[in-house]
């Protein structure tokens, strides 16, 4: 039987992987530096360029906006699907409404660039707003 490596046993002739529980640079190690110099890569959770750090700016593209994981427009935030200008929110609309928006209706579908882009129909908004309303 094969035991995953986090839960072996130590074997200190073994050198043990940098994303092992316990390792320096590990992400879960006891150790981890949190300063924007420390060794960790930006997709790691504390450094100040990741997604998942407090610090880490989300690209404005990114549904929820700029802010991280615990501000009012964060994808982790609970009240994101009602954010002004959320694509999951159901009675807002997309915004800013301009052709370079990836967000935009008014934008035409690009399969390469934008293939993860949130697109609703106006009309569907519209109903469903009224819906909502009444």
């Amino acid at each position: 039987e094969i035991i995953p490596e986090p839960f072996a046993p130590f074997n200190p002739r073994k050198p043990r992987s940098p994303l092992t529980p316990g390792y320096p640079l590990s992400p879960f190690g006891p150790g981890i530096p949190r300063i924007p110099c420390g060794p960790l890569s930006p997709n790691m959770p504390q450094s100040p360029l990741s997604p998942f750090s407090p610090l880490g700016p989300w690209p404005i593209a990114v549904p929820g906006g700029p802010t991280g994981p615990s501000g009012p427009g964060s994808p982790f935030s609970p009240a994101v699907p009602f954010w002004p200008w959320s694509p999951f929110s159901p009675c807002s609309p997309l915004t800013p409404l301009t052709p370079t928006s990836p967000f935009s209706p008014l934008r035409p579908a690009s399969p390469e660039k934008f293939q993860r882009g949130v697109r609703i129909n106006p009309v569907h908004l519209y109903l469903r707003c009224k819906q909502s309303s009444e």
